[in-house]
């Protein structure tokens, strides 16, 4: 698994709310147009298929980054922010 920052400008009201639930089903907005999604090479496949098909390529852009662990070790939170690790849990 790899985090992933996945960005977008979508022009089309309806296309852009399609490709947010896309999203929404492999990570967590952080910003209207910005969502972390912790993927394996699987998942992230996918994900490109499903959202290809919703945008236009002569209107929309999508941009998604891969962070290698040294730069998600370097990553700042300031203010409010929640992690996409699942917290430890106990169980006595």
């Amino acid at each position: 698994m790899m985090l992933h920052v996945i960005a977008y400008d979508i022009t089309d009201d309806a296309r852009r709310s399609g490709v947010a639930r896309i999203l929404l089903d492999y990570g967590e907005r952080i910003q209207y147009s910005v969502f972390e999604a912790d993927l394996d090479a699987a998942s992230l496949s996918e994900l490109v298929s499903r959202v290809s098909r919703m945008l236009d390529v002569e209107e929309d852009r999508l941009k998604i980054y891969r962070l290698c662990g040294a730069c998600v070790g370097a990553i700042q939170n300031l203010g409010r922010s929640r992690s996409l690790t699942a917290p430890q849990r106990w169980v006595v």
